[in-house]
């Protein structure tokens, strides 16, 4: 993400190779702090700690995931196996950051959702599922068997494989420090 970030080019935005629990900015000299698709990976109450370091008394920190949309019924069925295959690999949605929250002067102050898709087809599906970081961690055999069970799940739904909507929910929050 960094890469691609770095190739468009902005003087406005300057990239840093940081982990959010070790972030090399000045204390109280950041306005905002966006992790997006990332905090899982990190340890989040250490996050949090260093988010207040850094962050100005006003500052504000925005956080956002794109899951798969589990309303779809095919979806639904790639979440279950995704998760069997989870084994211990961090996950948005397995409370850790809803606890550090509780746990750090900050409060959540604003939260939205919203669905949306991708249309692709059964390449794209397959591409996007090997590009989950426990499924690209596999040996080319056991992503292989994760490529035909991915591609079962689809035909037991009898979808064109060749224009699949690949549905998303985005949540995002705003934090706020907690005041007085």
């Amino acid at each position: 993400m960094r890469e691609r970030l770095a190739m468009l080019g902005s003087s406005s935005v300057q990239v840093i190779d940081a982990t959010a629990e070790s972030l090399p900015f000045e204390t109280r000299s950041v306005r905002r702090v966006v992790a997006s698709q990332s905090l899982h990976w990190a340890d989040v109450e250490r996050a949090f700690a260093e988010f207040e370091r850094v962050l100005e008394p006003s500052g504000l920190i925005v956080l956002v995931w794109n899951f798969r949309n589990t309303e779809v019924p095919w979806q639904a069925d790639l979440d279950r196996m995704l998760g069997e295959l989870r084994g211990n690999a961090p996950h948005s949605r397995d409370g850790r950051w809803q606890r550090a929250v509780k746990a750090s002067s900050f409060e959540v102050t604003a939260g939205q959702t919203w669905n949306w898709s991708v249309a692709t087809s059964l390449q794209g599906v397959l591409d996007r599922v090997r590009s989950v970081s426990y499924i690209a961690a596999l040996d080319e055999k056991a992503r292989f068997e994760v490529d035909d069970r991915t591609r079962r799940i689809l035909r037991a739904y009898a979808l064109d494989l060749d224009a699949i909507d690949f549905a998303y929910t985005t949540e995002a929050y705003v934090l706020k420090p907690l005041t007085g």
